[in-house]
This record gives structure tokens, C-alpha cells and sequence, in this order.
């Protein structure tokens, strides 16, 4: 679910559209525990409304650019590609 919310910042009117964490989550195919750990680390920024977090979805698609994997795979993924050598 998208939430917009209006507030005043610098006497300018900004209105945002903000994701919850669990709407973010979601959308990654990842745990909340994850995006929590994601903002915790400063890759994802989030404000906080009270006891609410909320990532606004220019920042979620930020990170969601800036997340994407440039090379290309190679055709065949099985294990023995996969390894940290």
C-alpha cells in the first residue's frame, strides 16, 4: 500500500508517496527483516513517523536502480559457477 502524506519542509509544501516496510519487502521478495537491515545499513533510507517506518518510493527506487546487475549472467548458473574463489 501506498501512503501520500503533505508536510512542510523549508516553508515548501512536499508531497511524497511512502511504502511501508512490509509493502517494500514485498516487492523485493525479501523479509522485512531484511529491509530492515537494508535501512539499518544506510543502502535503503527510511524515516520514521512516530513508531512507523516509511521508505519513500523515490528513495525504494533508487536503491532499486542503483542495486541492479550490469554484467550479464553466463548462460549456465549451476554450482560450480557459484563459487567465492
Amino acid at each position: 500500500m501506498i501512503y501520500g502524506w503533505s508536510f512542510i519542509i523549508g516553508g515548501l509544501m512536499d508531497t511524497q508517496s511512502y511504502i511501508s516496510v512490509k509493502e517494500a519487502a514485498s516487492r523485493l521478495g525479501v523479509s522485512k527483516t531484511t529491509v530492515f537491515s537494508l535501512i539499518k545499513s544506510g543502502q535503503l533510507r527510511a524515516y520514521r513517523f512516530g513508531k512507523l517506518f516509511r521508505i519513500s518510493e523515490t528513495d525504494f527506487i533508487s536503491y532499486v536502480e542503483a542495486s541492479r546487475f550490469l554484467e550479464p549472467f553466463p548462460v549456465d548458473m549451476g554450482e560450480e559457477n557459484c563459487s567465492n574463489e
